[in-house]
């Protein structure tokens, strides 16, 4: 499997709109799934008002994101960075627990070192300072919690044992909402991608 690096995460989302980059994500990460559907069975899968839909399926059409049928189905040569991710979302308790992989070192790298700024980026867009407890990334067979005390992160030993994947990038979500909080997490990635070196 060819990993995800910077440079992919860079000229995939830079073609997405800035004022509507989650619905359009959200939208193409459905569709990479179901490859075709209509704007209302969009809007339910992904909670996003049927108005913000139309607005951003109008902008993945005129970009060749999507072609329009009698449902909307994905183009399925501009669907190759989806397909190089895997989403998992998983209930442990009280939380979800989401893995995105697969990435490279790079993009793992830049997530230690860039942990603030992305846990800032989600509680920002969210507006809830609540919404996620830990982001973690596991590398080399190893778990990860960037800037996390020890003794605070091993009271979430019994959710890291979960990830198998090396390459992921891990939340553990309190309130969680499907494809918006993928869409959040990725495009503070971009915005990291983008803004470091």
């Amino acid at each position: 499997m060819v990993k995800v690096s910077c440079v992919s995460i860079k000229d995939f989302f830079k073609q997405l709109d800035e004022d509507l980059f989650i619905e359009e994500s959200s939208i193409l990460m459905v569709l990479s799934n179901e490859y075709c559907l209509g704007r209302r069975a969009l809007s339910r899968r992904t909670c996003i008002s049927e108005r913000r839909v139309r607005e951003a399926v109008s902008k993945l059409i005129d970009k060749g994101f999507l072609t329009k049928n009698n449902d909307l189905c994905i183009n399925k040569d501009k669907l190759e960075f989806f397909t190089r991710l895997c989403f998992e979302s998983f209930s442990i308790d009280n939380y979800i627990l989401t893995t995105i992989c697969c990435f490279d070192s790079d993009v793992l790298e830049k997530i230690r070192n860039n942990i603030t700024d992305l846990r800032d980026h989600i509680v920002i867009s969210t507006g809830k300072p609540w919404v996620f407890e830990i982001i973690g990334i596991r590398e080399a067979n190893v778990t990860v919690l960037p800037k996390v005390p020890k003794r605070i992160a091993s009271k979430y030993h019994r959710f890291l044992n979960k990830v198998f994947n090396n390459g992921s990038i891990l939340v553990l979500w309190k309130e969680y909402k499907p494809f918006i909080n993928e869409s959040i997490l990725l495009q503070g990635l971009f915005k990291i991608c983008i803004s470091s070196k």
